[in-house]
């Protein structure tokens, strides 16, 4: 497995993880934990445009 690979798993991960610490309390993220957030959500939207739009 490559490096790239291990980070883009980990950043899954971890959004993963602080989407659902964000549900339950949006304002105990730090901006670099938002910044996760809004990397797993545009990493999910190449592969389904149209699901991430009707999520906004």
């Amino acid at each position: 497995m490559s490096d790239s690979d291990k980070t883009l798993i980990n950043i899954l991960w971890d959004g993963a993880r602080l989407e659902k610490q964000f549900d339950e309390n949006p304002y105990s993220l730090s901006a670099s934990q938002l910044n996760i957030l809004q990397m797993r959500k545009n990493f999910w939207q190449t592969f389904d445009p149209q699901k991430e739009m009707s999520l906004q």
